[in-house]
């Protein structure tokens, strides 16, 4: 397992947003869209860090959790951060219901999704990731 220090997390959200908000070609919306997802997760992780004091990802917080424990969940990182706000499930073009962490995967190989609760979900990374820009 590699221990991601703090200030890398900081480095790798600030270039996730960059190529996200790079003039590029949109025929590879879901490379932008999982990339979208990993600059959200970055944030928050090292925003979580940063308010929990922790150097490394393999360091734990005041309840005894590491930050890797967390994995991909979003929602969770937001609960831990008292973040108003929630990624909501998402559902593929033949109706499986899948829950927010697993867009990544969705996005990263083309499953093709519920365009409506996709939009829903990019709209709220969106808002999370503005958030995150003030705030790293």
């Amino acid at each position: 397992m590699i221990h991601i220090e703090q200030k890398e997390m900081v480095k790798a959200f600030r270039n996730h947003k960059n190529l996200l908000e790079a003039p590029g070609n949109d025929s590879c919306i879901n490379s932008r869209m999982m990339v979208l997802f990993y600059a959200v997760e970055c944030g928050l992780k090292a925003l979580y860090m940063q308010n929990s004091k922790l150097k490394r990802t393999d360091q734990t917080d005041y309840n005894g959790e590491s930050i890797e424990a967390v994995g991909h969940n979003l929602n969770r990182l937001l609960d831990k951060m008292k973040m108003k706000v929630q990624v909501p499930k998402s559902m593929t073009k033949d109706n499986i219901q899948f829950e927010h962490d697993d867009l990544h995967t969705a996005w990263r190989y083309g499953k093709k999704l519920d365009r409506q609760k996709e939009q829903k979900c990019i709209e709220v990374l969106k808002k999370i990731l503005n958030q995150l820009k003030v705030r790293l």
